[in-house]
Parts: structure tokens; C-alpha cells; sequence
């Protein structure tokens, strides 16, 4: 018969409990509550695993955690459901440089993921030409590659487009060392 639909829950009420998790999520997360935020990411991918802001939720908060490669590959995931998904790249982006900034000078890997960073935060910029933090990493990123002119041209971008202090005056504070004379 025509009637078999009305065995299992009808999707639309799935999707409010799906959305109602998700925004207790993203609440536990700004108010610093991040493993149950963390929780409550994982029940909403596990009701829906095409889900891609919670992937992106969930990758925030690892980031924040600083379980950096699990951000990257919840990034990632978002980025596949979702193409243009400039938070998920500027996350991504993020997480890279926080694999990137403690390793030594001399390190193999280290290039590899500033490329990441600068590949990922230009694509943001693309999309979000006034996007400070995007700005912020990108010249991070080709500091640590040795690209000064490009660090201070992203940087000085930075220091205009960050609203909060904080994060403008590290961007200030990067920028007084690259304008610094090299000593030998």
C-alpha cells in the first residue's frame, strides 16, 4: 500500500532533533564547554553524517583543543560536502600553521604546510578579501617560508582588518619583527 512511509519517523522531525543538536553544539561552544560541545558534534554527525557545518563545528573545536590534525580532517570532510566552504578552508588553514609554527626552521615538513596554510587562506581571500585572520595566517606562513615582502603586505592587511585587539596587536607584534634589521 501507499501508507508504508508512516512506519518510520517523517525526515522533517528528524531534522529539527539533528538541528536542535547542533545549535546546543555551537552554545556549549562559545560558552567554552568544549568537550560537551564536542559530544553533542559527534551525535549530530553520527544522526547525519552529510552534515557539513557540524563537521566544521566539531573542527573549531578541536582546533581549539589543539588536536590539530583531527581539525584538519574534519575540514576536510566539511570541505567535500560543501565546496566553497571559506570557514572550513580558513579553519583548515589554521590548523596547518598550528602544525607548522612549532617545528624548527630546518624542519622538511614545515614548507609543505605553509604552502597548506597560504593555498588555504587564499581561497578564503578570494571569497572574503576582507577576511583579517585569513590575512593574519597567510602572512604567518610566508614569514616562516623566508616571503617578507608578501608577509608584510599580508600582515599590514591584517593589523587594518582585525577587529579584535587582541589578535591585532599579535599581527602588530609579528610585523615590528619583520620590520626589525637583520642582525648577523
Amino acid at each position: 500500500g501507499g501508507d508504508s512511509y508512516s512506519l518510520s519517523p517523517t525526515p522533517a522531525s528528524a531534522d529539527v532533533k539533528v538541528d536542535g543538536l547542533y545549535e546546543q553544539a555551537m552554545r556549549h561552544q562559545r560558552e567554552g564547554e568544549l568537550e560537551s560541545a564536542l559530544a553533542l558534534y559527534d551525535q549530530v554527525i553520527r544522526a547525519d553524517p552529510d552534515y557539513a557545518e557540524a563537521f566544521y563545528g566539531r573542527a573549531m573545536v578541536y582546533y581549539a583543543l589543539g588536536s590539530c590534525d583531527q581539525a584538519i580532517n574534519d575540514c576536510n570532510t566539511a570541505i567535500g560536502l560543501r565546496h566553497r566552504f571559506a570557514e572550513a578552508f580558513l579553519v583548515r588553514g589554521a590548523a596547518y600553521w598550528g602544525k607548522a609554527a612549532p617545528l624548527e626552521e630546518g624542519d622538511t615538513q614545515r614548507p609543505g604546510m605553509c604552502e597548506h596554510v597560504i593555498s588555504d587562506c587564499t581561497f578564503v581571500l578570494d571569497l572574503q578579501p576582507r577576511n583579517g585572520m585569513a590575512r593574519f595566517n597567510r602572512g604567518l606562513a610566508y614569514m616562516a617560508l623566508g616571503n617578507k615582502p608578501m608577509a608584510k603586505y599580508d600582515l599590514e592587511n591584517a593589523v587594518a582588518l582585525l577587529r579584535d585587539p587582541e589578535w591585532r596587536a599579535e599581527a602588530e607584534s609579528w610585523l615590528a619583527e619583520l620590520r626589525k634589521p637583520r642582525t648577523l
